[in-house]
């Protein structure tokens, strides 16, 4: 994988540098005055502008590959320390962290106007949290959900296109919600094939306190 990666980077700097450095943009460019064509200014421009839009695929797609790469970890970490009911209250602990950091970015960035609505976004993902500690679906729609709120700011703040007023939603870092879009929607495939044992889980304990209760057992595998 990380072979992959480093060819698409040498891809990109090799067509960058190619664009960056070609002849036509130095001094082919100039007039017998010594001045700069209007039409070389206007080729340079366009160089620049494919560039950018390389540059920004090849970053996109290291981030959805990064995404991707971190919910695998997340996925085989999880499943090694964490009993089935201990990992269903981590991940819907998790999902308020990742959206607070809208908060953080709406500070650093300094776009006091965006404050109203990335707060009340956060309390939103914060109470899918707290349900998903106990209800396996809030997460599972929570996080997709959290994947598509990074998409809509990475289009209004690098993308060219926005579904918020200016100055509405916060700026965040280039290609940030490509990551989380592939984090979040692999993570909620994750949650769903897991419902299952969660919901077992949470049975087992409610099970072995009644037993206790009623005159004390062994709790079975799934109490903790």
């Amino acid at each position: 994988m990380s072979g992959l990666v480093w060819c698409a980077l040498g891809v990109y700097f090799l067509l960058a540098g190619e664009v960056l450095f070609h002849p036509r943009a130095g001094y082919a460019g100039l007039d017998g005055k010594g001045q700069e064509r209007p039409e070389t200014r206007m080729e340079v421009s366009h160089m620049g502008e494919a560039s950018s839009i390389i540059g920004f695929i090849v970053i996109a797609i290291l981030y959805v590959v990064i995404g991707l790469m971190s919910a695998a970890g997340s996925i085989f970490i999880s499943q090694r320390i964490f009993t089935p009911k201990a990992e269903q209250i981590f991940y819907g602990i998790f999902l308020i962290p990742i959206a607070a950091f809208y908060l953080a970015f709406t500070a650093y960035f300094g776009i006091e106007a965006a404050w109203p609505l990335e707060s009340a976004a956060v309390l939103a993902f914060v109470a899918m949290g707290l349900l998903g500690i106990r209800i396996p679906f809030a997460i599972i729609v929570g996080y997709p959900l959290h994947g598509l709120w990074d998409v809509l700011h990475e289009l209004h703040a690098h993308g060219g296109f926005s579904v918020f007023e200016p100055g509405q939603a916060t700026a965040i870092p280039l290609a940030y919600g490509f990551f989380c879009l592939s984090y979040d929607f692999c993570m909620a495939a994750y949650f769903y094939t897991r419902r299952s044992d969660w919901g077992a889980a949470w049975e087992s304990k409610a099970k072995s306190q009644l037993l206790t209760q009623e005159g004390g057992c062994e709790p079975p595998p799934y109490a903790d």
